[in-house]
């Protein structure tokens, strides 16, 4: 995430039985530091190469450049704009960055609710 910085990056995360097996990095449309939005012909054309591919959408993650962020959740939840706009059932994954340092987390919005999600790292060996 730290490639576009300081504008929020965002993308799809591609597998099989909850496992990512491929990242996709969509341009966002906005380039802005505060908001996302995926290029829709760039997002086609990964989901058209997970169909191709036997796999289905796992998770979308986009960053949160900036170490603070203006709005009343912290900057490694989701935004009240994050829960509103969320429209697929995938694991959102968050990069947020505190004294330079970028951590992520997972999170499963429905209905304007989210709740936490676990996020692993493993292997591919």
């Amino acid at each position: 995430m730290q490639s576009c910085a300081p504008m929020e990056g965002c993308g799809l995360l591609a597998g099989i039985d909850d496992s990512v097996r491929e990242v996709f990095l969509i341009a966002s449309q906005l380039q802005s530091p505060s908001r996302f939005r995926m290029d829709p012909t760039e997002q086609l054309r990964a989901f058209r190469s997970m169909e191709d591919r036997g796999m289905e959408l796992i998770g979308i993650f986009h960053s949160h450049p900036a170490d603070t962020r203006a709005g009343s959740a912290p900057a490694e939840e989701p935004s009240v704009t994050d829960i509103r706009e969320a429209a697929y059932p995938a694991v959102h994954v968050i990069w947020s960055r505190r004294e330079g340092q970028w951590s992520a987390r997972g999170f499963w919005i429905e209905n304007g609710r989210i709740s936490d999600v676990p996020l692993y790292i493993t292997s591919s060996e």
